[in-house]
């Protein structure tokens, strides 16, 4: 594992849940230990209040979001803020794609540090 993937995807032409998919074999086959849908469990005062769903999951390290959007907004960034902070998870990364094209946004918890 080198720590580079290579996405030989024709994004544009796939729904969001088939990208999740496609991604999930590329990280498999490049030897990352990845999970789709991983569900985040919400709890206030010790009673569970809700559950989210992050699209990716990997090496039980690092969220993926994945959006098929021209650019983030805040509430893109709140949602993987929300993630993170259900979680012991210190690092998100917001992946959006339009036109073939990747970029992506990288999120830390800053006050627990990124190790």
């Amino acid at each position: 594992m080198n720590g580079r993937i290579n996405f030989n995807i024709n994004l544009i032409e796939l729904l969001n849940r088939v990208n999740q998919n496609a991604l999930i074999i590329e990280l498999i086959n490049n030897g990352f230990q990845a999970e789709k849908e991983y569900p985040i469990v919400v709890y206030y005062k010790c009673k569970k209040v809700g559950e989210y769903f992050a699209d990716i999951l990997i090496e039980k390290k690092i969220i993926w979001e994945l959006k098929a959007e021209e650019k983030l907004n805040l509430s893109h960034q709140a949602q993987i803020i929300n993630y993170l902070n259900a979680t012991n998870i210190k690092v998100g990364l917001l992946i959006y794609y339009i036109f073939c094209e990747f970029s992506c946004d990288f999120v830390a918890k800053y006050s627990q540090g990124v190790k």
